[in-house]
């Protein structure tokens, strides 16, 4: 942004998720609330809490969990619609304080308060001016996503202070998971292998049936895996890959597959057995998830009876 007279602009120093949640929040400006009060940051919060209440809600706090959630942030921005509730979870986790940082929310009492319980609404700092004045994009205000100045004193209770530099890693993270149970693959049909428990980086989100992989941020994901398929004939075929799916925009609806990585024929032993290895790397984003999966062209059932994987994700 352009900086006004007597502003700062201090991003160079700050942790790079800090400037992608800032990033993020421009990227709204301009966003309006429908004559209903009806956003999209409340339509959201409402299919993740299952409560049609939130979409029609007052939206400062929920549009800043959207921006979160979008980078990949919310294990350390926090996911609320209710203000106090937010600030307090700061305050639990050592992260509340007096002084404003850049990529800070910043939490108002506009009666000036100085207490938590008294919070009425949550901004996100993007600079901070040498005279002390704070300019910040906030959700919700006049109705829309607008930036504000603002001079703390008598209207500021505290900044909460998200621990972006926890997010910063640039080892690989490897997740060891398995199936749960045997799996039949319908004839003429495939199936995505539902594991014993489901990986998510991103906080509090989970795939409504417990088969995916889900990353908070764009990253390499280098896979493995082992398949044991019972069932087949000799010879027989079935094909395994690892696919990039787009999740529905609620559940009970379908999935859509994007793309399968290294899809490939493994054919059955004379004794029926079929035992697959197969492995390679895909980009994985905020958006989609990936899942192994069983395509199964036989005109007859078959049975996954064992699988185990093995995901390495290397940030960009």
């Amino acid at each position: 942004m352009s900086q006004e007279p007597g502003s700062v602009s201090i991003e160079a120093n700050i942790a790079p998720a800090a400037k992608k949640m800032i990033e993020e929040a421009r990227t709204q400006l301009g966003y309006h609330e429908a004559a209903n009060g009806h956003t999209k940051y409340g339509q959201w919060y409402a299919d993740r809490h299952h409560d049609p209440s939130f979409a029609d809600a007052n939206w400062c706090d929920m549009g800043l969990s959207w921006c979160a959630a979008q980078i990949g942030s919310g294990s350390v921005v926090g996911e609320y619609a209710y203000t106090p509730w937010h600030a307090q979870w700061f305050a639990d986790h050592k992260h509340w304080g007096t002084r404003p940082h850049v990529g800070d929310l910043v939490f108002y009492d506009w009666d000036g308060g100085h207490s938590i319980s008294g919070i009425d609404h949550v901004g996100l700092v993007e600079s901070v001016r040498t005279d002390g004045r704070i300019v910040t994009i906030e959700f919700n205000t006049s109705d829309a996503v607008m930036r504000r100045v603002r001079t703390p004193a008598g209207i500021v209770v505290g900044y909460g202070s998200p621990d972006y530099r926890s997010l910063e890693d640039d080892m690989a993270e490897v997740v060891s998971l398995g199936a749960g149970a045997q799996q039949q693959v319908p004839a003429s049909n495939d199936i995505s292998i539902q594991f014993h428990t489901e990986y998510s980086d991103t906080h509090g989100h989970h795939s409504p049936d417990g088969f995916s992989i889900i990353g908070g941020s764009t990253v390499w994901a280098v896979c493995d895996a082992i398949v044991q398929v019972t069932g087949l004939r000799a010879n027989d075929a079935v094909d395994i890959a690892w696919s990039r799916m787009k999740p529905p925009a609620k559940d009970g609806d379908p999935w859509t597959v994007l793309d399968d990585a290294w899809r490939t024929p493994f054919r059955a032993a004379p004794d029926g057995s079929l035992r697959a290895a197969l492995g390679g790397q895909l980009g994985l984003d905020k958006d989609t998830r990936l899942r192994l999966r069983v395509y199964n062209h036989n005109a007859y059932p078959v049975t996954v009876a064992s699988a185990l994987a093995k995901v390495a994700f290397l940030k960009y």
